[in-house]
């Protein structure tokens, strides 16, 4: 959907779809369905905005990410990176643009190669990228990166197992910001760490977002870690974006009914509150993606589900000043 100012987005996505074919068992393996994994997604990000994206496990949160910098190839759709039409480029031109878009993933144990120095992993991107200078640029630059996510330069000589969780997601970040990237995807960064730590890492991406200018597109289950990074929140399901609206509007008055579901789980500090909800606010499993029937595919969970919902697939559409995807809203 369309940003809610003239400026240029720094990226846009545009009707978006990845499916994974599914094969039968025996010799031939042949073709029997597919999995959409992502939908028809759009959406576009502002330099120094960050986008929020969330929802269940399986609704297609990584796998956009993962089709955004093109390292898995697109169903169908388009996308466009700092004015560049990037959804058929090939490597070469693909890896030249890919500065400008890094990736922070979930474990930094499993993303980090136990076998370099930590000086070595953040001098990688710059020999890739052809940024190394001299031997002496380098070595300035691996101690700025580490200054700048707050670790000793000390720590260039030692091997990723040596250091805390919280302290491998630093370095983590320090080898994404290496090559200066105008994008930086967070795929539910902080997942994977303690909770003081969590907020250590949040803070650290607000500060290098308002020092550095970067947009970010933060992939999250934690809701309350969306809200306090987030100017934007997209929520997904089952593979497409069914609200979009800016942070504060969708918390307060969520429009979509399994936004509101995702919004009533969240546990709060009173004790009367949740006995009053109850447990199990959204019954059953998400719908499978294999080839998915027409329709809602929220409407078997929806308690709001009208006939229309399982046999129309609503659009995404503007509603008081955001996108959501329901039969329940009309255009503005």
């Amino acid at each position: 959907m369309s940003t809610s100012t003239g400026e240029k987005p720094l990226l846009r996505v545009k009707d978006i779809s990845v499916a994974f074919p599914v094969t039968g068992r025996g010799i031939v393996r042949r073709r029997i369905g597919s999995v959409r994994a992502v939908d028809g997604v759009s959406f576009e990000l502002r330099q120094n905005e960050t986008l929020g994206l969330v929802g269940e496990t399986g609704s297609g949160k990584s796998t956009t990410a993962l089709a955004v910098l093109r390292m898995l190839d697109l169903s169908g759709g388009r996308i466009e990176f700092d004015g560049h039409d990037i959804t058929r480029l090939g490597r070469a031109r693909m890896r030249r643009l890919r500065r400008g878009m890094q990736m922070i993933f979930q474990d930094p144990f499993a993303s980090l190669n136990p076998r370099m120095r930590i000086g070595r992993i953040l001098e990688e991107p710059l020999v890739v990228h052809g940024l190394t200078g001299d031997g002496r640029g380098s070595a300035r630059r691996v101690d700025e990166l580490l200054e700048l996510v707050g670790l000793d330069s000390g720590t260039r000589d030692r091997f990723p197992h040596e250091f805390s969780g919280g302290q491998r997601q630093r370095i983590s970040i320090a080898r994404a910001l290496a090559v200066s990237p105008k994008l930086l995807i967070c795929d539910e960064p902080v997942s994977a760490l303690d909770v003081s730590i969590q907020a250590q890492i949040i803070n650290l991406l607000v500060d290098l977002k308002r020092r550095t200018g970067l947009a970010l597109l933060f992939i999250a289950h934690d809701l309350a870690l969306v809200r306090h990074i987030s100017d934007r929140v997209a929520v997904m399901y089952a593979g497409r974006i069914v609200e979009l609206a800016d942070r504060d509007a969708l918390y307060e008055r969520p429009l979509h009914p399994y936004t509101q579901a995702l919004l009533a789980a969240v546990p709060r500090p009173d004790p009367e509150v949740e006995t009053a909800r109850g447990i199990g606010l959204l019954p059953d499993e998400p719908p499978r993606s294999i080839d998915p029937a027409l329709g809602c595919p929220f409407s078997l969970r929806c308690p709001k589900a009208m006939d229309v919902c399982r046999c129309e697939t609503p659009p995404l559409r503007m509603r008081d000043a955001r996108a959501v995807a329901c039969h329940l809203y009309g255009p503005d």
